[in-house]
């Protein structure tokens, strides 16, 4: 199982841009329901945050529904992924506080990696990175 990053939906459902097929096509295939794919509880808080900050809520919504609906399972986050995340960020002073949350998920439920664009993954050990322009 691979975990599905905020930015693959994001990325689907924005203006012109190089991952926005590569996106839309792995959209396409959560909706149908045939994949491996898996995410997070803060994925969907990051797709709500980010869609409603653009003024685009109604679309933030129809995405984290269809998620919720389409994924085989939502991981939440709690201790457990949070103490990991701290100590991603003291190992990996560059990371982002969402992406060593998403990493240590990933690292704590045994998954294959996770599906992004954004590249702050390759520098983790153990993790990773499906780039969607490289999956098709």
């Amino acid at each position: 199982m691979k975990l599905i990053d905020a930015n693959v939906a994001i990325y689907a459902v924005g203006s012109m841009h190089p991952y926005r097929e590569p996106c839309r096509r792995l959209m396409e295939i959560v909706d149908g329901g045939d994949h491996d794919l898996l995410t997070d509880s803060e994925t969907l808080q990051e797709i709500l945050h980010f869609m409603r900050r653009r003024d685009r809520a109604a679309v933030g919504y129809s995405l984290v529904s269809g998620l919720i609906w389409s994924l085989r399972s939502v991981i939440p986050i709690g201790a457990a992924e949070i103490g990991a995340a701290i100590g991603l960020l003291r190992e990996y002073s560059q990371l982002d506080a969402r992406d060593a949350v998403h990493a240590a998920v990933v690292q704590l439920h045994g998954l294959e990696g996770v599906v992004s664009a954004d590249r702050g993954f390759d520098v983790i050990r153990g993790v990773t990175r499906f780039d969607p322009m490289e999956m098709f």
